[in-house]
């Protein structure tokens, strides 16, 4: 009975691992390593304009991140690169911006000519358009070489993008639209169907990354990285790995986002709606809080008759709460609202 309860619990390990597979249907990877290379092995290099840096990543390390002086630095890979991904898309990226204005991070259309063969635009802080926040704005009713259509198909996360560090990951498919935000579903649209079913399929346009066209650049203003663009749908576990396993973890940070138990903890409520975390246990425990990429926000130590956790200074979004004892690590994800 023993050996079979082993391999069962193997078995189960092995599936949930096997969901999880990064390189299919990666398009393009750039990491910012000191340069513009695609990782995918798809070939889709990029060329820099306007002489963009490189700069310490989120976790610390030199040269790892594009940044970009929100003047005229962006960077572009040729239309006929093999780019297009068709009626699925899943764009994710790691970014921290230096302003609160508005600002393209990634976008697809020809460089010039009133930007035609428009596709996508990757965009934040966007309220004159109808909402704040993230934005993704697609064309995808539109033929390919139309000039008089604008954009009217956004969706937005509905919160303003601060200064810190985030995850995003944009999703397109032939009938819905999503943008999440540090592992948090922010925006869930239907699609408007309308002359096209797909997001990039036009022949022409230029993959943009700090830019939208020559005529309004709408240049982005800090740093990216971490940009994988997918021509298929990635699923939970998916999502999870790209915001969060962008490198190893160090001894510091957890080392999953999947819960852990002991018998004598527990944390509630969960989803917070609230401020204040409280945390069933005996003993004293320390504790600390990370946002989904692993960076960690927040610590502490509790004593025995102490449960409250005062989380006033977090946003909405997904965190992990990494917990220790005289018994062993305890991790639990939990969501504030």
């Amino acid at each position: 009975m023993r050996v079979l309860l082993i391999l069962s619990v193997c078995f189960l390990s092995i599936c949930a691992d096997a969901q999880v597979n990064l390189k299919a249907g990666l398009n393009a990877y750039y990491k910012f390593s000191g340069n513009l290379n695609d990782s995918s092995g798809a070939g889709n290099h990029a060329t820099g304009r306007g002489g963009i840096g490189y700069t310490t990543d989120r976790w610390g390390k030199p040269n790892s991140a594009g940044n970009f002086d929100g003047v005229d630095d962006w960077m572009f890979v040729a239309s006929n690169a093999g780019i297009t991904m068709g009626s699925k898309m899943t764009i994710s990226f790691q970014f921290k911006t230096k302003n609160k204005r508005g600002q393209v991070l990634i976008s697809k259309s020809d460089t010039i000519n009133n930007a035609n063969y428009k596709q996508f635009q990757v965009g934040i802080n966007y309220p004159s358009l109808g909402d704040s926040g993230l934005m993704l704005s697609t064309e995808h009713d539109f033929d390919c070489i139309t000039t008089s259509g604008t954009f009217n198909n956004y969706s937005f996360s509905k919160s303003t993008i601060d200064t810190n560090w985030h995850c995003a990951i944009m999703v397109f498919d032939s009938s819905y639209k999503r943008i999440y935000l540090d592992g948090l579903l922010v925006a869930n649209d239907t699609v408007k169907t309308g002359n096209m079913y797909s997001i990039d399929s036009c022949n022409g346009g230029v993959l943009k990354i700090g830019s939208w066209w020559q005529s309004d650049p709408q240049s982005f203003d800090g740093q990216i990285d971490e940009i994988r663009i997918y021509k298929r749908i990635l699923n939970t576990q998916e999502r999870d790995s790209v915001c969060k396993n962008v490198q190893n973890p160090t001894d510091e940070e957890p080392q999953s986002v999947a819960n852990t138990t002991l018998n004598n903890i527990g944390l509630y409520p969960n989803p917070l709606t609230g401020n204040t975390l409280y945390l069933d246990h005996t003993g004293e425990i320390k504790y600390a809080i990370y946002n989904i990429a692993g960076q960690m926000l927040q610590t502490g130590k509790l004593q025995a008759n102490d449960k409250a956790i005062y989380v006033r200074e977090l946003a909405t979004g997904v965190y992990i709460l990494k917990a220790e004892t005289n018994e062993g690590v305890w991790h639990q994800r939990f969501v504030k609202q």
